[in-house]
């Protein structure tokens, strides 16, 4: 970061040049949604580069390294910004093409059933600290913060407790004119998806 264009705050960022490896990506309609709604910093605000960060053709990955005085805190600006709108972020979606859900229409919730005892699986193995699984510094308090923020299933699967994150993003990129019209969440998902069934 540069310390000599009076960028001390998010509003600092309007009339200046934003560069983006491009500017379709999930994560960046996300940003400037955040920007827009919480500090009144519109896209149009901003001009946009697109393009590799050291190299037009983009071959790896840039690496961010920010000098020691820089305090960044984004676990208490993603957990306020969650207490207050009840949106995270969703990145990436399992997909069943629609000629394969058409003709075995019980796959794609047989796939979301699978995904979830999975994830089930996991979470048990973390829940476990008397001999954890992964190598984090105090794993129990990590869980019991996300638990307490966002609850028990705090890596939500399926559409009744996404779709609203979903509309919200699709609001977001038909705002920006990345899509022809404004879709509705439930457009996006077969509607065997949609079902869920006990046995």
């Amino acid at each position: 970061m540069r310390a000599d264009r009076g960028i001390n705050k998010p509003e600092d960022l309007k009339g200046k040049w934003i560069g983006v490896p491009e500017y379709q990506l999930t994560a960046n309609v996300w940003g400037r949604l955040l920007f827009e709604e919480e500090y009144g910093v519109k896209a149009s605000d901003v001009f946009w580069v697109h393009g590799g960060y050291e190299d037009p053709t983009r071959v790896g990955k840039s690496t961010l390294t920010l000098p020691s005085d820089i305090r960044l805190d984004p676990h208490k600006s993603a957990a306020d910004w969650y207490a207050r709108t009840n949106l995270f972020p969703i990145m990436h979606t399992l997909n069943v093409g629609t000629m394969l859900a058409d003709n075995h229409p019980w796959l794609p919730g047989a796939l979301v059933k699978a995904s979830g005892k999975s994830k089930a699986l996991a979470l048990a193995r973390l829940t476990d600290t008397a001999a954890t699984n992964v190598t984090l510094p105090f794993v129990e308090d990590h869980l019991r913060a996300a638990r307490k923020l966002i609850g028990f299933d705090f890596w939500s699967y399926g559409f009744a407790k996404n779709g609203h994150v979903v509309d919200r993003f699709l609001a977001r990129h038909c705002a920006e004119a990345l899509s022809g019209r404004r879709l509705k969440a439930r457009e996006l998902f077969h509607p065997a998806s949609l079902n869920s069934f006990r046995i």
